[in-house]
């Protein structure tokens, strides 16, 4: 296993497994050096349970694609009529960007809510923790990743997929023997049947995006990561642009991203199972995965 190291000063990975530091979902954060800027904005947001809060946004975001019109992508109607795409993915373990050999995955269409008909037979992952997933473009859905020492995941692939392009940050998965103990770090027990939620959300320039706020149709816990900790208290994402909910009743949830002006970057709906991590990559529209 390649060494690592915990950093929450960073936004970008020059190497594969740096380090991870936050709670759940997309949590990726990178060990570069990375100057934050200096000039803060006073906001007012929505903080999941309703409650209306100030918060301090970091100025610099770009935001500035969110006025500009979308070209909407048609999807094939059946994978057969569009061109294959191999989605490559690695996933590390959340706290120390550990490999884990028997992770399972498989390609799951996205109204196939329990993967009843999987895309693709039961795929491992090789010595990095990557997995090469056949699908085709413009395809969208989620990928199920199970393994016997992690909480179970569901990865929404929720941008059309496009050839030569990847996801730019490792996803993290939260280990089993972990989670007790960062329930406890955020004051919040884990209410038995419900599931989480973990969202990583970037600005126009592909920038891990910060200031934003998450709102949730319902009574969710959310959380924030600042300064490489995760938060019940804070209403804003930080550098990471990481966060998401916790104690998520099972069945369909909905959730918006806010900019610190107010605007909103995305509505996105996912599904919550009990016991499992829903997660995704929330860009503004129009803005594309980095290709590797």
């Amino acid at each position: 296993m390649a060494e690592s190291s915990l950093s929450s000063s960073g936004v970008r990975w020059p190497q594969p497994l740096c380090c991870v530091a936050a709670l759940v979902g997309t949590f990726a954060v990178n060990c570069t050096e990375y100057e934050p800027a200096s000039d803060t904005l006073e906001f007012t947001g929505i903080a999941g349970n309703g409650n209306v809060v100030a918060s301090t946004a970091p100025l610099g975001q770009d935001w500035s694609c969110l006025d500009r019109p979308v070209q909407q992508v048609s999807a094939p109607v059946f994978a057969g009529s569009a061109p294959q795409v191999i989605y490559s993915l690695q996933m590390v373990d959340l706290s120390s960007g550990a490999i884990y050999r028997n992770l399972r995955v498989r390609a799951c269409a996205l109204t196939d809510v329990n993967c009843a008909n999987p895309l693709t037979n039961m795929l491992g992952v090789n010595e990095q923790g990557r997995v090469d997933v056949p699908l085709f473009q413009n395809f969208t859905g989620y990928l199920e990743i199970t393994s016997t020492e992690l909480v179970p995941q569901i990865f929404y692939v929720n941008e059309p997929l496009q050839p030569r392009t990847q996801p730019d940050f490792p996803l993290a998965m939260l280990s089993l023997s972990s989670l007790g103990p960062l329930a406890q770090l955020l004051g919040a027990n884990i209410a038995p049947d419900t599931g989480f939620i973990g969202i990583r959300i970037f600005d126009c320039q592909g920038d891990t995006a910060s200031g934003v706020t998450l709102l949730s149709d319902n009574d969710a816990v959310p959380w924030y990561l600042v300064d490489g900790l995760p938060s019940t208290q804070a209403s804003a994402t930080g550098q990471e642009g990481l966060a998401g909910f916790m104690n998520v009743p099972p069945g369909l949830a909905v959730v918006r991203a806010v900019a610190p002006d107010g605007t909103e970057i995305g509505l996105q709906s996912m599904v919550v199972r009990p016991g499992w991590m829903s997660s995704m990559y929330v860009r503004p529209p129009g803005v594309q995965t980095a290709a590797p």
